[in-house]
């Protein structure tokens, strides 16, 4: 059984496991270490060290979103009707959000670029219309915006 299978047991269990500086392990709560788990610990810790050691891996870059929902709700917020309505409205555009998401993740990465742009730019006419009330607009500057990547991507090509 390999030194990350053992972590993972212990994890699995509910024990801490922690390196300390003068190169032991500290396992806690031990009653839940048997004898044969701690003798698999013992066999292995070189390696839980260097593995409890390591740094974490880095997390995988943030990936640009078309549309800032942050802001769609400020604009919601500044000229609210009933929640129902609010929270549907957010509802939409953030599904509209997802797909134009989604058709920039299938674009060859030279062009997403200038769709990730054509998409704030979709955006920020959205978020326009809700600080007007109106959002019969919104709603279908939303749905432009889910097939806008597509349709850059299409023009590319041609």
């Amino acid at each position: 059984m390999s030194a990350a299978e053992i972590l993972a047991e212990l994890r699995e269990r509910g024990v801490r496991v922690e390196p300390l500086p003068d190169g032991r392990l500290y396992l806690e709560p031990e009653d839940l270490l048997d004898a044969d788990l701690i003798e698999r610990v013992r066999g292995a810790k070189p390696e839980l060290l260097r593995i409890l050691a390591s740094p974490p891996p880095s997390a995988p870059e943030p990936r640009p979103l078309p549309l800032d929902l942050a802001r769609v709700e400020a604009a919601i917020n500044r000229s609210p009707r009933s929640p129902f309505l609010n929270d549907l409205a957010i509802a939409t555009i953030a599904r509209a959000a997802i797909e134009a998401q989604r058709a920039l993740a299938a674009l060859p990465p030279a062009a997403r670029p200038e769709a990730l742009k054509r998409c704030h730019q979709t955006a920020d006419r959205i978020i326009e219309a809700i600080e007007h009330s109106d959002y019969a607009s919104a709603y279908e500057i939303a749905r432009t915006l889910q097939t806008l990547p597509a349709e850059l991507a299409q023009r590319s090509l041609q």
